[in-house]
């Protein structure tokens, strides 16, 4: 109880140092839920807002939000740029009010300088988890242009866990207003006609398998889905399907709006069965020695590994312990560090723990999101040992030995 006293009175603290209310910007009102702190308020103006201040979370006229928002149990939440630092991503939380997609961060106030595991960052949306601009409210924080709601989730880490944008689909009230934003179409200069179709996962091997397909649209008065010309899935403005292909297939979407200039929009992206464009080779020993999966050292002593993939760059590598003796799940330099897309000149020198017995590794990579947020991980699974029905070499394995015992 005294922990949460605590960041209460830093949060009604806080509210005489900053400025509440940016000017020049859409106003948004409503409130998210959250089942670990309860009700999240965006506007003062909220029937029952508390605080005792004004304040609101705005967009400005890029897309990029502003503000604060409110909460009883945890105080401020703020959208400010200058708030994120120190947050894993710094990036300013924004909206595309023609894709619907919102990225980026906000921040709990009473995070920042803490030291005991929780910052008070806030990820808005994130292609692992839960992707964004999914119309049906599964997936990230999501703009619907034509009502002007925002559905899904945002994640808030240990303390602040789910964040619902759909309080009466999250445990919350349903007669308790969602986040609006009523005026946004002013952001981008009166209404356009927009409409975006995105597919996850995009390659697939050559086995086929299941992919989610979700569009959306803003101020359209009909649109049409389709699966390889011809082939209808949906009139419906915006929605979302897992479907099953044993071959590839592209999707698109068009709109029409009589009203508007442009009046007829479209968009596609298509599922590639049986990809191979994106290879990984993970090898370890010498640079030259490309097809070498297997290495021995004496305890403590390091293993000199290399990897080379092809696909591009914005992208990142993970390494994984997938055995190892004892209970050794992770690795000092492998695990838990972001790694280059390519590090096949110099090694990367791993230093091994002194339990003997054979270290079994692998390493997992993915693309930078393409222009529809979409991530594609190489190998899918890393426990896996192909990708597009192509063997990857993923996996090697050290072994360690006892150094009173052998000499290299």
């Amino acid at each position: 109880m005294s922990k949460y006293f605590s960041i209460f009175f830093l949060a009604v603290c806080f509210v005489f140092a900053i400025n509440i209310i940016p000017a020049n910007a859409a106003d948004l009102s409503g409130w998210a839920w959250s089942s670990n702190i309860g009700w999240i308020s965006f506007n003062s103006a909220n029937s029952e807002a508390g605080s005792g201040a004004a304040y609101v979370v705005t967009i400005d006229p890029f897309g990029n939000f502003g503000g604060y928002a409110w909460s009883s149990n945890i105080g401020w939440i703020s959208f400010e740029d200058g708030d994120l630092a120190g947050c894993v991503g710094t990036t300013q939380a924004h909206v595309s009010t023609s894709t619907g997609a919102v990225t980026g961060w906000a921040r709990a106030v009473v995070g920042k300088g803490r030291t005991d595991g929780w910052d008070g960052c806030i990820q808005l949306s994130d292609n692992q988890y839960f992707p964004t601009s999914v119309s049906n409210g599964s997936g990230g924080a999501t703009f619907i242009p034509a009502s002007g709601q925002f559905v899904g989730y945002a994640w808030g880490g240990i303390v602040l866990g789910w964040i619902s944008f759909n309080p009466a689909l999250s445990g919350g009230s349903s007669d308790t207003p969602p986040v609006v934003c009523t005026n946004c179409g002013e952001i981008t200069g009166g209404p356009s006609l927009a409409c975006s179709i995105s597919v996850n996962p995009s390659s697939l091997p050559s086995s086929g398998g299941n992919i989610f397909v979700s569009w959306l649209s803003s101020n359209a008065q009909s649109c049409s889905v389709t699966a390889n010309p011809g082939t209808k899935i949906s009139d419906a403005l915006n929605d979302s399907k897992n479907l099953s292909i044993t071959q590839t297939t592209s999707y698109s979407i068009s709109c029409q709006n009589t009203t508007l200039t442009p009046s007829y929009c479209s968009s596609s992206q298509t599922a590639t069965v049986g990809y191979t464009g994106n290879t990984l080779k993970l090898w370890v020993g010498s640079r030259s020695a490309t097809t070498d999966t297997y290495y021995k050292v004496n305890q403590g002593q390091k293993a000199p590994v290399f990897w080379n993939t092809n696909i591009g760059s914005g992208g990142v590598c993970a390494g994984y312990v997938l055995n190892a003796p004892g209970a050794v799940t992770t690795l000092s330099g492998w695990t838990g560090t972001p790694q280059s897309v390519s590090n096949a000149i110099n090694p990367l020198n791993l230093t091994m723990p002194t339990a003997t017995g054979i270290y079994t590794l692998g390493i997992q990579c993915q693309t930078a999101p393409d222009e529809n947020g979409v991530i594609t991980k190489i190998p899918t699974n890393v426990t896996d040992a192909t990708y597009g029905g192509q063997p990857i070499q993923n996996k090697i394995r050290v072994q360690v030995v006892d150094s009173h015992e052998e000499e290299l």
